[in-house]
């Protein structure tokens, strides 16, 4: 059995701007950051599919350079 994950991550919250990339806790790249580490490292995890319309989003999901991580934008 295969684990996937799904991270959906829109632009545009209304109450915190920028809410999945704002600085956070010693996060340059805030919740998103954090997130996406904790789900990488989790050994039984087999895919994350993460989902934005957010072009920062993609930009740092994009450099991150892991291959359980498939980005649909």
């Amino acid at each position: 059995m295969s684990v996937v994950v799904f991270l959906p991550c829109r632009k545009g919250s209304q109450r915190v701007p920028h809410k999945n990339i704002k600085p956070f806790a010693g996060n340059k790249k805030g919740l998103l950051e954090v997130k996406l580490n904790q789900l990488i490292s989790v050994k039984s995890i087999d895919q994350i599919v993460l989902s934005s319309n957010d072009e920062q989003v993609l930009d740092y999901a994009k450099k991150l350079y892991c291959s359980i991580l498939t980005i649909h934008s």
